[in-house]
């Protein structure tokens, strides 16, 4: 999977595996996975991984 984030090289899957986890923005996620903010030209698709994967975990419920 190609990355969302390339400063950090995180993919959609790292960003939804940090939102599962407890993140709540695009910022704690990349702390949370050991990364820092650095551009910002990730943050759209980031927040949209997120929020599909809270979505999908919700609905899984």
């Amino acid at each position: 999977m190609a990355p969302i984030c390339r400063c950090n090289r995180f993919t959609a899957e790292d960003f939804g595996d940090a939102a599962r986890r407890g993140a709540r923005t695009v910022e704690g996620a990349i702390k949370r996975l050991g990364g820092s903010p650095e551009c910002g030209r990730c943050m759209m698709k980031a927040r949209e991984a997120m929020d599909a994967a809270r979505q999908r975990a919700e609905e899984a419920e």
